[in-house]
């Protein structure tokens, strides 16, 4: 659509029988469908009753039509036979899902797919080996929900869509891992839909359903996404102990709150206060440091705080408060060793979504065809 013209009409509503407000305002029936019509008798001048009638039509929504016709497969996780020797966990950072909806309904990615198909490959690369899973946070912009920042129409109704996609990523995962536990965090930006739920009508924030008093809430992340059919455990809320991950192999795992003003300044801010080994999120930059603290027993040990970049787009996109960044895209791989020690590897992924993985080159994909097929919405 041109610059300056008019915004895509989602009503119609006229004076008329459906097939005459049709053909008047040139209406494709395959987009638009009849909501209202209304049937009344006036009289006319000279004391004659006539019968006139007004139809109401709206725009077919792609996204409801979608979700009545996706047919999601239950893919729990497949419990290890045997624990392997080495073993591998997959840290997938910031994505940012998410879109700019354009006048021609357009939507134009916040996330990198070729990125994420990078990440894929690495869980399906490092096969039965992979432990566990863990996505850091903000893997949902939730732009729609914001209350921080200005909502500018391009922002409107992207989170469907969004939501849509993030499962069927994550399914993608669980197909690449079966045997890998899975965790997501919450994120400032997950955080998002919450807050807008507890400020607008906080008796619906943590509703459950009638037949699940116990389960997580109507509106939840666990429930939008389908994440028990999955086996994927979501951490939250954000900034809460909850919302962290303390795991056995001696790390802390959190989106993060943090941020240094250059490259290395986070992790020395996350490093400062640290009794334990860290990875967090949040600053899109790919930093690892190291730092030796006494044990318990006072014996020297080295410990390390990393973050791993991000897998959105790093052009300006993804909405902000300044033009330019200095982020990179990553991911992060752990690598336990058979004496107990945890070594991280900061894996940077280059433009077009290329990554070298312990020597192997993989080439990311853009995965849009297999999305819109599986799913039935029109990205």
């Amino acid at each position: 659509m041109a610059p300056g013209a008019a915004p895509a009409r989602e009503v119609v509503q006229d004076v008329g029988t459906p097939a005459e407000v049709l053909e008047r305002h040139n209406l494709d029936p395959s987009e638009w469908h009849a909501v209202r019509f209304k049937e009344w008798e006036a009289q006319k001048k000279g004391g004659a009753i006539q019968t006139l009638c007004s139809s109401e039509f709206r725009r077919i929504d792609k996204a409801a039509e979608a979700m009545q016709r996706i047919n999601w497969q239950p893919r729990p996780r497949v419990p290890f036979r045997s624990t392997p020797a080495k073993q591998y966990a997959l840290v997938v950072p910031d994505a940012q899902i998410g879109y700019s909806r354009g006048r021609d309904e357009t939507l134009t990615p916040y996330h990198d797919r070729r990125a994420i198909d990078v990440c894929i490959q690495a869980a399906q690369m490092l096969g039965d080996s992979l432990a566990f899973i863990v996505f850091c946070g903000d893997m949902l912009d939730c732009a729609e929900s914001t209350r921080t920042f200005s909502r500018p129409a391009s922002t409107q109704r992207t989170t469907w869509p969004a939501v849509l996609e993030w499962r069927w990523i994550m399914e993608r995962f669980r197909m690449a891992a079966p045997h890998a536990a899975c965790y997501w965090l919450a994120g400032n930006h997950e955080q998002r839909i919450q807050r807008v739920l507890t400020d607008a009508a906080p008796e619906l924030s943590d509703l459950p359903p009638a037949d699940d008093a116990t389960g997580p809430p109507l509106l939840s992340m666990e429930r939008l996404c389908g994440l028990d059919s999955i086996d994927v455990h979501y951490l939250g809320p954000y900034g809460s102990k909850e919302g962290e991950l303390f795991h056995p192999w001696g790390i802390r795992f959190h989106h993060g709150q943090k941020v240094g003003a250059k490259g290395g300044q986070s992790v020395s801010k996350n490093l400062a206060d640290a009794l334990c080994s860290n990875i967090f999120g949040h600053v899109h930059r790919l930093e690892v440091a190291y730092a030796t603290r006494p044990d318990e027993r006072g014996q020297r040990r080295d410990i390390f705080a990393a973050t791993f970049g991000c897998i959105c787009h790093t052009d300006g996109r993804v909405p902000s408060n300044k033009p330019h960044h200095d982020w990179q895209q990553g991911l992060g791989i752990l690598t336990r060793c058979t004496d107990g020690w945890v070594e991280p590897t900061a894996v940077r992924i280059r433009p077009g979504g290329r990554a070298a993985v312990f020597g192997q080159e993989l080439t990311g994909s853009d995965y849009i065809s297999d999305l819109r097929a599986d799913t039935n919405y029109p990205y």
